[in-house]
């Protein structure tokens, strides 16, 4: 790759110099592009901002202040020999990949040298994420489920009023829609086509320009294209709770859905990008989307990512997450995408039926919200079949699942209303006093109900966007502070266990397993990778 101006040793030392300035600020606002900075003082604050070595090598996410920038630093990458692999317009966001020998920090440093790079508001790695392979065996057939008995036929025995959900259903016309972004859904599971629980898109070759063509029921951005089949088993079990909180999965036959589920892959055997997480989340909003729901997470955050979960925040959209299963604080030991601040972000604990704290759970008196169940759920999982497993993974859907059966029932109510009447009509649960933001546990009914009764109110408070410290040089691993282990599936050593037994703090590339009935063994990378998506 031919770089213009200054060489690359000359270039490192201006990159050295510029290292010592504090990072201040990321450029945010509450505006999707946010508040463009001086020249001065974007420079320093993308380019003393540190990064990780968890990340693509031949790639970089930059932010531009305006939509002129933006063209001016096409200009700069195309004939630096940069090739263009995302473009996010509306935060003036580009992600472009190289294949000289040259390493982020050299392209970051030619970037400071030039004419553009004033204008920068960050400049960031695409980070790596982990993921796991796929259990072949030991997971329940439709007729063993059948075969349980009533009170079996659950997916969780925590009192959250599920059931009752059920019933408590006014009938609508619309069906609101829920992005998944995960593994993708099992579409030959009969739950799902029962139910036609899986969203369809009106008008699939609409998106051919924007680089997804026949995208009839989401997209794979593991592959580039529009199978969204499940090869994981993570994402089918999580819209298998989503669904459940609305009716009963485990009928024979299964009820026709009220809402649209849309599974959207970014992650497969082999990994996934943090590129193709914020991808999603831009696709979700952008084709209707009123909750996304995100089981997955790492210790290292991404301005771009935050940018994109910013812009959903500003078209009301929920964003649920999972807090993570390292049995961590992330007041000091962070997760993203949960520990982000943006207002429409909750950040789900995982409790037991007796509604107390999952051994494993992460936890967070200043960073988590509340709890949900995440022990034992029974849903549906590949290849048309169900499982029991155990996570903050399995907490995030019950929460997410029943924003989306309250905007059913309201449509007129936004994201952050919602979120604020989940977490003033949960139950009082003194177990998690000192653990999360608020000691409650979700109740799914009395969130319903309180949706019914609620007087519509969509304004949005402003929100300032957050600086995220990383480090660029260190190949030892994340810096202080910013958290191991991610979300997901934990160890579980029996269905009668009280809590699921966790395995207690982990590395930042940790090792999850699920319950009893399925046995997945997480693939580690040689390189070491702080970011990961641990199920």
């Amino acid at each position: 790759m031919k770089m213009r101006g200054a060489s690359i040793v000359v270039l490192v030392g201006i990159l050295s110099s510029l290292l010592i300035l504090t990072f201040e600020n990321c450029g945010g606002s509450s505006n999707v592009g946010g508040s463009a900075n001086s020249a001065s003082s974007a420079t320093q604050a993308w380019a003393s901002r540190p990064m990780v070595v968890s990340y693509v090598p031949n790639e970089i996410i930059i932010k531009m202040q305006d939509s002129n920038s933006s063209a001016a630093l096409t200009t700069w990458a195309l004939g630096a020999g940069l090739t263009l692999k995302n473009s996010w317009p509306l935060n003036n966001t580009t992600h472009w990949g190289w294949t000289a020998p040259e390493t982020v920090a050299q392209v970051r440093s030619s970037l400071i040298a030039s004419s553009v790079g004033p204008t920068v508001v960050f400049a960031e790695p695409n980070y790596y994420v982990q993921s796991v392979e796929p259990g072949s065996n030991q997971i329940l057939s439709d007729s063993q489920v059948q075969a349980l008995s009533t009170q079996a036929q659950v997916q969780t025995t925590a009192p959250i009023g599920e059931s009752n959900v059920w019933t408590g259903l006014t009938p609508g016309q619309a069906k609101p829609i829920i992005a998944i972004i995960d593994t993708g859904i099992d579409l030959t599971n009969q739950v799902f086509i029962s139910s036609a629980a899986i969203w369809v898109n009106p008008n699939p070759n609409a998106d051919a320009s924007e680089g997804y063509p026949d995208d009839i029921n989401g997209w794979n951005w593991v592959d580039g294209n529009n199978n969204v089949q499940d090869v994981i088993g993570h994402g089918t079990h999580c819209a298998g709770i989503v669904l459940g909180v609305g009716q009963n999965i485990f009928a024979n036959p299964v009820a026709t859905a009220n809402i649209q589920i849309m599974p959207l892959k970014f992650i497969g055997p082999n990994g996934g990008l943090t590129s193709n997480a914020i991808s999603a989340v831009y696709f979700a909003v952008a084709h209707g989307a009123r909750v996304i729901s995100n089981s997955w997470g790492g210790g290292t955050a991404s301005m771009a990512l935050e940018d994109a979960i910013t812009y959903a925040y500003n078209q009301n959209v929920l964003f649920v997450a999972a807090a993570g299963n390292s049995s961590l604080d992330n007041d000091s030991n962070s997760q993203y995408p949960a520990n982000y601040t943006v207002p429409n972000v909750m950040s789900i604990a995982a409790t037991n039926a007796d509604d107390t704290l999952a051994s494993f759970s992460n936890y967070g008196v200043n960073s988590v919200n509340f709890g949900a169940p995440g022990v034992n759920i029974l849903s549906t999982y590949i290849p048309n079949s169900f499982a029991y497993l155990s996570g903050t993974s399995m907490a995030t859907p019950f929460v997410a699942g029943t924003a989306i059966y309250m905007m059913y029932q309201r449509p007129q109510l936004g994201g952050f209303q919602v979120k604020n009447l989940i977490l003033s009509s949960a139950d009082n649960d003194p177990s998690l006093q000192g653990s999360t933001i608020q000691a409650t546990r979700l109740n799914s009914l009395a969130a319903l109900n309180s949706a019914k009764a609620a007087t519509v109110n969509n304004s949005l408070p402003k929100y300032a966007e957050q600086s995220f410290p990383n480090t660029l040089s260190s190949t030892s691993g994340p810096s202080a502070g910013s958290g191991g282990g991610g979300c997901g599936m934990v160890v579980d050593l029996g269905k009668n266990n009280d809590d699921g037994g966790g395995p207690g703090p982990l590395s930042a590339v940790s090792l999850f397993v699920p319950l009893i009935l399925v046995s997945i063994l997480r693939r580690r990378a040689t390189r070491q990778i702080p970011v990961s998506i641990n199920f």
